[in-house]
């Protein structure tokens, strides 16, 4: 696992010099809502992590298993996708969450949802 203290410079390297320190600052500190469990899910999520995202909220009613069903999260139990999520980005905090879960602070922090279908 990576250090806690990670140098963004190098870890973005490419980020950085294509859209500068500022911009991938916003996007490290972006808390986006993921609504749907299929394939295009997937690759928002993905994406989102190998860009940098940290926090992501990851919409799922039903919280049983099998339910991402893809490429990438094939067949996992909710229980297992953090470690997958966390391949992709080692200082990702994935959140897989209920409506009925998600609190005022949630909701205030989110800064941008992709739903799914």
């Amino acid at each position: 696992k990576m250090a806690q203290h990670v140098n963004v410079n190098s870890l973005y390297d490419r980020q950085v010099r294509l859209w500068g320190h500022e911009s991938q600052n916003k996007l490290i500190k972006s808390k986006p809502f993921i609504i749907g469990n299929n394939l295009v899910a997937e690759d928002v999520i993905k994406n989102l992590l190998l860009s940098g995202v940290r926090d992501i909220l990851i919409f799922n009613e039903s919280r049983k298993e099998g339910d991402f069903n893809g490429i990438f999260f094939c067949n996992n139990s909710l229980l297992d996708l953090k470690e997958k999520f966390i391949d992709f980005n080692p200082l990702a905090n994935p959140t897989v969450i209920t409506l009925s879960e998600i609190s005022q602070e949630d909701w205030n922090c989110i800064t941008s949802v992709c739903i799914t279908d």
